[in-house]
């Protein structure tokens, strides 16, 4: 899911209630079967405001919550959480606010690819090749994630996936993360060929390119956690135009191989947990 900045318009994707800002908690007395009591009732249907336990409503501040819309400070399950909420993790459905203390962006791909889709490659015409799809069998740290096969053939190539934010995003001394695994190929030796992955941005009007560092992959069927911090890019495609980490508009991860990879593969890759 993704808090703040949903994906491009015109790309589908499912909104997760999973902890985004849902609004300041109001204080004051709510509960009742159907109808409104004092402060520190019981409610079953209707909406409870400060200090009322609910089933199926919607909470106010204080509040223990389960299956509702959550406002300030309460914790909840199944809900769709408030700023300084308990349980859930920050960030919300597509295009959602996101609450006090919560990610930038975060996208957890609990049910779906959330826009994510492939935006370039090298050579150009891999793009064509790749299929990314939502899958619920894996992921981390629980089931849901982004699925890439990738018909890799030679050493120097790469794919990049990412997704186009429907409105910019501050990230200035902000580090993203990302959680990747190499299921299965990329190199016939990873040991002595090892393929890359590393996150990146564009920025502005221009769309200037950013990447973080290169993150090795010598190995398979171990998740790694890729960084950048998005102001200190360790690449800047300049002549695009000038950079600004506090305007970025998209956002993604690449994945290649060696740059002499003699035997290079089909990968599949598994893709998750990308947050700042």
């Amino acid at each position: 899911m993704m808090s703040s900045s949903g994906a491009a318009a015109g790309s589908s994707a499912g909104d997760r209630d999973h902890g985004d800002g849902g609004g300041a908690g109001r204080p004051g007395s709510a509960g009742a079967r159907g109808g409104a009591t004092e402060a520190g009732a019981s409610n079953t249907g209707g909406a409870s405001e400060a200090g009322a336990a609910e089933i199926g409503g919607t909470n106010g501040a204080g509040a223990p919550n389960t299956g509702g819309a959550s406002e300030a400070g309460a914790p909840e399950t199944g809900g769709t959480n408030g700023a300084g909420a308990g349980a859930g993790s920050p960030g919300g459905g597509q295009g959602g606010a996101a609450g006090a203390g919560s990610a930038a962006v975060s996208f957890l791909f609990d049910s779906d690819k959330e826009s994510w889709s492939v935006r370039s490659s090298k050579p150009t015409d891999l793009s064509s090749l790749v299929a990314l799809v939502w899958s619920g069998d894996n992921g981390n740290p629980r089931p849901g994630m982004l699925q890439a096969i990738v018909p890799f053939m030679s050493g120097g190539q790469s794919v990049e996936l990412g997704v186009q934010l429907s409105q910019p995003v501050d990230l200035t001394a902000k580090t993203l993360m990302a959680r990747l695994e190499i299921n299965y190929g990329l190199d016939s030796d990873l040991a002595t060929e090892p393929g890359n992955a590393s996150l990146y941005v564009r920025a502005g009007a221009s769309l200037t390119l950013a990447r973080g560092p290169m993150q090795t992959i010598d190995r398979t069927g171990t998740w790694l956690v890729v960084n950048f911090a998005v102001s200190q890019p360790e690449f800047v495609d300049s002549a695009a135009g000038p950079y600004d980490a506090g305007d970025i508009r998209e956002i993604g991860i690449s994945i290649g191989t060696a740059s002499t990879a003699g035997g290079a593969t089909t990968a599949v890759a598994f893709i998750d947990t990308i947050q700042d």
